[in-house]
């Protein structure tokens, strides 16, 4: 494996399963699949924060390699086009 994919596999994050919205801010996901086979079963925690067309998940924070990695993920909610073919 090349050093751009063993980089990319080692740091690549997929996982399903269900989840569930909390009352404090939070959503948990229960993992049923994932590529990091430690996790299933587990249940993790995300913050949340929602604004306007976007939702974040923010990710605890982790040591990797001596330095402290943070992580989000947002996906934005794009309006649907106004094209008559629709």
């Amino acid at each position: 494996m090349s050093g751009n994919a063993a980089e990319a596999a080692r740091t690549f994050d997929a996982y399903a399963g269900s989840f569930s919205l909390r009352d404090d801010g939070h959503v948990a996901h229960r993992i049923e699949i994932s590529t990091f086979q430690n996790d299933v079963g587990k249940d993790l925690v995300r913050r949340i924060e929602l604004a306007g067309n976007r939702l974040t998940l923010h990710i605890p924070a982790f040591v990797d390699q001596g330095q402290i990695v943070k992580r989000h993920l947002t996906w934005e909610r794009v309006q649907p086009s106004a094209s008559p073919d629709l």
